[in-house]
Parts: C-alpha cells; sequence; structure tokens
C-alpha cells in the first residue's frame, strides 16, 4: 500500500495569518516600551550635576532599555521570519498541483486547437 501526501494549503496560508497579528502585536510593544519609559526617565535624578547616584543609574537605564529594545526588535523579525517561512511552505506545497493543473490546461488546449475530442 502507497503513502499519500495532502495538504490542506489555505489553512496553512489561515495560520500564518495568526501569526502575522502576533508580528503587529510586536511591532507595538517597541513603541508603548519607549512611551512607558518615558513616564519615568528620570526618576533617578540629575546626571551631570554631581549626583553620584543618578550619573552611575543613568548609563546603566538607557544600556537596559537598549537591550530591552534589541530583544523584542529580535523578537519581532523572528516572527516576521516565520511568517515568510510559513506562507513560503504554502506556496510550495501547492506548487506541484498548480503545475499539473496548468498541463492539463495546456494539453486541453492543444487537443482542442488540433480537433482531437477529449
Amino acid at each position: 500500500m502507497g503513502s499519500t501526501y495532502s495538504a490542506d494549503v489555505s489553512e496553512i496560508k489561515q495560520r500564518s495569518k495568526g501569526i502575522g497579528t502576533a508580528v503587529e502585536q510586536c511591532k507595538a510593544i517597541v513603541p508603548e516600551f519607549h512611551r512607558a519609559n518615558a513616564a519615568h526617565a528620570g526618576w533617578w535624578g540629575q546626571e551631570g550635576e554631581g549626583d553620584d547616584f543618578a550619573d552611575q543609574v543613568g548609563p546603566q537605564v538607557r544600556e537596559e532599555e537598549e537591550k530591552i529594545t534589541e530583544a523584542l526588535t529580535a523578537i519581532t523579525n523572528a516572527f516576521t521570519g516565520l511568517v515568510d517561512a510559513v506562507f513560503a511552505e504554502a506556496e510550495q506545497t501547492s506548487l506541484p498541483q498548480t503545475q499539473a493543473l496548468d498541463s492539463l490546461h495546456q494539453a486541453s488546449a492543444a487537443a482542442a486547437g488540433t480537433g482531437a475530442k477529449h
């Protein structure tokens, strides 16, 4: 008994849209993160005015903010790559069927052009 292969290409594409929604949510996180940080910027004191604590903490806060932004961007890029990969998989999965249908249409057109009955 031979094995068979089947795939629901429309379902693959539909699921990639769900991942696409996650991408859009990830993209919204970075600006929201920056807005939230702006609300408490400078709470540690005034840098460069003899406030040792502020001079130490300010650069650390900015470094952490940068690392978090980089991580969120990397996650967003990973989701974007996943969406692209799933969509490409769906296209590749449907390719043999599309090529077979094209061949049938061409053969049918050729047969009609020669007067052959099909």
